[in-house]
């Protein structure tokens, strides 16, 4: 009888827990995965690298217009170039003086080689 009980309940098929995947999921799933990523690629924002930048202009004469030395210095207009709009005149030492200036630069398009160059031109 317990064999007859045996033969009558159907064979129990073998249930895979671990899914195995077929060529068609597995070909879906990367299809997805690359969606994904070009979507956060797209997101992205490019990074601009910037540098602060500041600077010393030292003058030969004592009866410099630091004032107009700084205006003309703010003048300059480059692409990817942002003046500070104040300076600072600053004493060295026997009635000597400075002018101190800063900017920001876009490392991509602006040398301060370049800025540099073309302060020293005018003189």
């Amino acid at each position: 009888m317990d064999a007859d009980k045996e033969k009558k309940q159907p064979k129990e098929e073998e249930d895979d827990l671990f899914g195995d995947d077929n060529a068609e999921d597995a070909a879906k799933l990367e299809k997805m995965k690359k969606e994904k990523e070009e979507e956060a690629k797209k997101k992205k924002k490019a990074v601009v690298a910037k540098s602060i930048v500041i600077f010393d202009v030292k003058v030969f004469e004592e009866d410099q217009d630091f004032d107009d030395l700084a205006k003309r210095i703010l003048a300059i207009e480059v692409d990817g170039l942002m003046w500070r709009t104040q300076y600072n005149i600053i004493e060295i030492a026997y009635g000597m003086k400075k002018l101190q200036m800063g900017c920001t630069i876009e490392d991509d398009k602006v040398s301060t080689d370049d800025l540099f160059d073309k302060i020293q031109e005018w003189d």
